[in-house]
């Protein structure tokens, strides 16, 4: 009875593997969904969940321009400056803002949420800890995780590439 229990679990792990996305941690750089985006330096460091549980993460201060995390932090500065129509012509996914009703409310509410918060997830020198990049090949966008202190999961942020030009299409700072 065992084996049979264990090959059925060999084939249901098998099969569960062959569709599951590809999960890269931040330390992989070709994850990047461009070739061409410059590889972006980072510091290795370990951090601590609200769970207890420590994870690897990077800490990326000065990233290239063109690289994402050079857009994330861009974009986060902007967001904590209060910027947020600059922020919208320069790093919202035209599919997240595709008029100016949706334009509104990311101003009235996320927007204007996330510039209360988002100095969580900005380490001192104007750097962020990326803990876990996936790269979904279903819909083109790059989904980073932000590590914003222990009293909080990790932050995802999904953004698109076009070009050279990173566009957000969902963050939660």
């Amino acid at each position: 009875m065992s084996t049979i229990r264990t090959f059925g679990t060999l084939i249901l792990l098998a099969f569960a593997g062959g569709l599951a996305a590809p999960v890269a941690h931040a330390d992989a750089p070709a994850d990047q969904p461009a070739a061409s985006a410059p590889a972006a330096k980072s510091t290795p460091q370990q951090v601590t969940l609200p769970t207890g549980k420590t994870i690897d993460a990077h800490k990326f201060v000065s990233p290239p321009e063109g690289s994402i995390e050079f857009a994330i932090i861009a974009s986060m500065k902007m967001i904590k400056a209060g910027s947020f129509d600059a922020w919208i012509a320069k790093y919202c996914d035209p599919g997240t803002c595709p008029d100016a009703k949706a334009n509104d409310a990311l101003k009235t509410y996320q927007l204007k949420s996330s510039s209360k918060t988002v100095h969580e997830c900005m380490t001192d020198d104007g750097g962020i800890v990326v803990t876990k990049r996936e790269a979904s090949q279903a819909d083109g966008t790059t989904r980073v995780y932000v590590f914003c202190g222990p009293n909080r999961m990790p932050a995802p942020a999904s953004l698109k590439q076009t070009g050279k030009k990173w566009t957000m299409t969902s963050f939660s700072w």
